[in-house]
Order: C-alpha cells, then sequence, then structure tokens
C-alpha cells in the first residue's frame, strides 16, 4: 500500500504496521489509522504519528526514557 505525506513524500507501507484508534485521538476523532514512522536521515530520538488518511497530520513522539532516564 502506497500513501502520501507532507514530511515525507510518497512511502510504501505495510498494511500490518498500521495503528487504528478506534475512537480516533484527541482532538481529531475522524482520525484513526497511523504509521510510526522514524526518519533514519535524521538520527535523533524523535519519531512521527503519521494519519494514513490525512497527509499533512503527523504528530512527533519519543521515548521519554531518551530525554531523562528512569
Amino acid at each position: 500500500m502506497n500513501i502520501t505525506t507532507k514530511l515525507f513524500g510518497e512511502i510504501s507501507i505495510n498494511e500490518e504496521r498500521i495503528i487504528r484508534f478506534v475512537k480516533g485521538i484527541i482532538g481529531f476523532p475522524q482520525l484513526q489509522d497511523f504509521l510510526l514512522i522514524h526518519d533514519s536521515e535524521k538520527q535523533g530520538s524523535i519519531s512521527w504519528l503519521q494519519s494514513v488518511q490525512e497527509p499533512a497530520f503527523a504528530i512527533p513522539v519519543m521515548n521519554p526514557l531518551d530525554v531523562v532516564p528512569d
């Protein structure tokens, strides 16, 4: 399956990697399907929760333990 994103352009994804939020996410109930994308070019700890339905919607996410170890 191919999707188009604002940050990464057109990418090919495995549908098994899609994360579904049945009720959407807070403030965006219409957006239910997301893909977790790591920007390997920047090699940082930030990944992106990219909407499959809305190309311009991507939220930066990261593991908090990368910033403040337990």
